[in-house]
């Protein structure tokens, strides 16, 4: 009776230690666990990243189209000057050259573009990263047809970015 017993307490013994195990975690279970989570979290800091760069980089693209056809727009409203070459800006060309003031006094025809292209390069190289434009007439196309030509750095100048551009083409 007495082998029986000690079966019946160590089959016992077993039963206790069999629940002992299943009833929690282990914890290479919960580092397992840790490990896919941080992981997890990582892969959506990444793609929020990647999707603020995208976002950043959109809107320069957007702002730059709204300057190319600022200009048309300035060229539209003084057409005559157009045909005369006095919208043309060479590619770097500093606002300064252009600086005329045409807010508070009276202006000719002439003047005015001047003043258009002074206001838009500055308006360039004070909104956009590394901002510039050229506006000038295509080979062999009509006297009043121009192109409007904007160029930033997409991902900013002190970080090595990419020279982008954006060209409107168009006939006053």
């Amino acid at each position: 009776m007495s082998a029986g017993l000690a079966q019946r307490e160590w089959g016992m013994h077993m039963q206790c230690w069999r629940g002992r195990a299943m009833a929690g975690f282990t914890m290479l279970e919960v580092l397992i666990a840790l490990l896919v989570l941080a992981m997890g979290v990582l892969a959506a800091v990444a793609v929020m990243l990647n999707a603020t760069r995208a976002s950043g980089s959109s809107y320069l693209r957007q702002m730059a189209t709204q300057y190319a056809y600022d200009m048309t727009d300035r060229m539209r409203a003084n057409s005559a000057q157009v045909g005369a070459g006095a919208y043309d800006v060479a590619s770097g060309a500093a606002p300064s050259t252009f600086q005329s003031n045409c807010v508070s006094t009276v202006c000719s025809a002439a003047t005015m573009a001047a003043f258009d292209k002074y206001q838009w390069l500055t308006d360039l190289q004070n909104n956009l990263p590394g901002g510039t434009g050229s506006v000038y007439q295509p080979a062999g196309a009509a006297t009043t047809e121009r192109v409007v030509q904007v160029w930033w750095t997409d991902g900013g100048v002190g970080r090595g970015g990419v020279q982008q551009s954006v060209a409107v083409r168009s006939i006053m």
